[in-house]
């Protein structure tokens, strides 16, 4: 799935813009000629001067453009920042613990260029987070796929919990195909890129530590057998062990 990015309306002006001044520059040459004739045009209702209408229109012309300018910055600039802000304040209000996976996928299409990056973190976050409770094989393979999709898109803004629910992710799938019985090599991938999820999320965030072993521990105290055992396939893995018994 691809983010859906929607053009706002600055910037549509801006490409009507650029559109508008590269068509007039390429005219720009007949525009003396032009003027001359509006000139001669309205010469008769001038006492016979065709340089009074000419410069009633450029002073025109020069007038209305600032003003416009002015006018937008005022309001209409106020106006569209007003619209933005109360459209992340609803895309956030996405992330409370009561939104299902259906409204977090519409507020993740609805990401846009300038959506502000905290927002879009915690989107994704509680998007993957609910994926991880969707029956298998769908339910983590789209949380693999939203976590890939931002951590390719937002390299800058890393967050911990995503990199721990991929590895969460990782360990159903593996579960997935350990009963499906198939190969060796694709356990093995999986295996490897559990392993690299599990680090990451304890480098950019030593806390969640806690979190990703008791996932891996069958015999942690503090969890539901039932739901809390993405990483216990890994359990007996000697990697896994350094990682989370290793001080």
């Amino acid at each position: 799935m691809k983010t859906a990015i929607t053009p706002n309306l600055e910037q549509v002006s801006d490409w009507l813009t650029k559109i508008i001044l590269g068509a007039g520059l390429t005219q720009l040459v007949r525009l003396p000629y032009q003027l001359g004739r509006l000139g001669e045009y309205f010469k008769p209702e001038f006492e016979n001067s065709s340089v009074l209408p000419v410069l009633i229109v450029l002073s025109s012309f020069i007038f209305g453009f600032f003003a416009g300018y002015v006018l937008t910055q005022l309001f209409l600039a106020t106006a569209l920042k007003a619209a933005a802000d109360a459209r992340n304040k609803i895309v956030l209000a996405l992330t409370t613990e009561g939104a299902g996976t259906a409204t977090l996928v519409a507020g993740v299409k609805a990401i846009r260029s300038d959506t502000p990056k905290e927002i879009k973190r915690a989107l994704y976050e509680r998007l993957i987070y609910n994926s991880l409770y969707d029956d298998p094989p769908g339910g983590f393979s789209k949380a693999i796929e939203y976590a890939e999709q931002y951590i390719r898109e937002e390299p800058e803004n890393a967050s911990a919990r995503i990199w721990a629910y991929l590895a969460a992710a990782l360990g159903q799938k593996y579960k997935w195909e350990t009963i499906k019985g198939n190969r060796q090599e694709i356990l093995a991938e999986t295996r490897n890129r559990a392993l690299e999820a599990c680090r990451r999320a304890i480098q950019l965030e030593p806390q969640l530590k806690s979190l990703l072993r008791m996932l891996w521990d069958p015999n942690d105290p503090t969890k539901f057998q039932s739901e809390e055992d993405d990483l216990e396939p890994f359990y007996n893995d000697s990697d896994f062990c350094a990682l989370f018994e290793g001080s």
